[in-house]
């Protein structure tokens, strides 16, 4: 994540990757999370909900063996279509 502070540019770290574990730490610290959830213009409960939702969605591609690129390509417009995509109001 880039800022201005105090007129100099920062960067934090949102995402980590640990070897030992292989396994990302993301957005670890709150006010990470509330900077991504404001800037998407989400509340920080919201954005918490889409995490989760995602990750889920990962995990369950690979619980069922979902692995080649095709199969990918199609479970994730899948996903988009379904839960992601606003649908117009009837």
């Amino acid at each position: 994540m880039l800022e201005l502070d105090d007129g100099r540019l920062s960067v934090h770290r949102i995402a980590t990757w640990d070897l030992e574990s292989d396994s990302f730490a993301i957005l670890p610290q709150p006010e990470h999370r509330e900077r991504l959830a404001e800037w998407a213009g989400l509340t920080s409960d919201a954005l918490e909900t889409e995490i989760d939702k995602r990750e889920g969605f990962l995990t369950t591609l690979l619980n069922t063996g979902v692995t080649s690129i095709p199969e990918v390509n199609n479970a994730v417009e899948r996903f988009y279509e379904e839960l992601i995509k606003p649908r117009p109001k009837a």
